[in-house]
């Protein structure tokens, strides 16, 4: 299996077809099918099944991808940790955060972050709490700032924050 054939497969996961994968990729609709062609061929199993018009996994493509997922995030992130043992100044964090975390808050917060650190990069995924634990566990973010964790798998709660809340209404007429 390639990276290539992993990339391809979630592809057409998440778009449900061929064409939508296609230009999710930037390539052509017959490269998407000869890449996935060729995947199923070297698994031995079918990995996806035509829906109507689009296309959707099968459940040994379900399984597949999951692992593909898991498989792409640990290389990225082990290039990125690599990167940075070869230049000490230079750090990638990529952090995960809620909607009004990450458009409100979280660009306050990183200014004095990255004053000291001026080669630093920082990556952000905004998105909902259950995709961001999501990618955490495929090591696609270092970190996610949300709500408390509300699944079974084990995480480490570094810090915690009360949430203030503020009731605002128009002043009555």
């Amino acid at each position: 299996m390639t990276t290539t054939q992993l990339k391809t497969l979630l592809a057409v996961a998440e778009t449900g077809s061929i064409s939508a994968a296609s230009r999710r990729l930037f390539v052509t609709s017959a490269a998407v099918s000869s890449t996935m062609s060729a995947l199923a061929r070297e698994v031995g199993v079918a990995l996806t099944r035509r829906v109507g018009r689009g296309m959707a996994l099968t459940p040994a493509g379900e399984v597949l991808a999951v692992y593909a997922s898991n498989l792409l995030g640990v290389m990225e992130e082990a290039l990125v940790r690599t990167r940075e043992a070869n230049d000490p100044d230079t750090c990638v964090l990529r952090i995960g955060a809620v909607a009004t975390v990450g458009e409100e808050l979280l660009p306050r917060w990183l200014q004095g972050y990255l004053a000291g650190r001026p080669h630093a990069t920082v990556s952000l995924e905004v998105a909902n709490k259950t995709t961001l634990f999501q990618l955490l566990d495929d090591h696609r973010v270092d970190m996610v700032i949300s709500g408390r964790p509300t699944r079974s798998e084990p995480v480490e709660v570094i810090a915690t924050r009360v949430h203030e809340l503020a009731l605002i209404a128009n002043e009555a007429r």
